[in-house]
């Protein structure tokens, strides 16, 4: 659930990026603000996959053990 939150957030304010991007970019005849939103973009892909990493693991982790306490049963 995380994950598709985190995805769609990012889908929003990517969509979002590029329009503000297209406008720096016309406005100013330099490609420097499509850089920046690309930079933004890639760290905010960057660190929402790590949150989905260290959630999942945290998960699995929970899960083993969870199954390892029953196993014993």
């Amino acid at each position: 659930m995380r994950s598709v939150w985190l995805c769609t957030r990012n889908d929003v304010l990517g969509n979002i990026a590029v329009l503000l991007a297209a406008l720096g970019v016309f406005g100013t005849g330099s490609s420097w603000p499509d850089l920046l939103v690309a930079a933004v973009m890639s760290t905010l892909a960057l660190t929402s996959g790590a949150h989905i990493l260290r959630q999942s693991s945290s998960e699995l982790r929970e899960h083993g053990k969870a199954r390892g306490a029953t196993a014993g049963l």
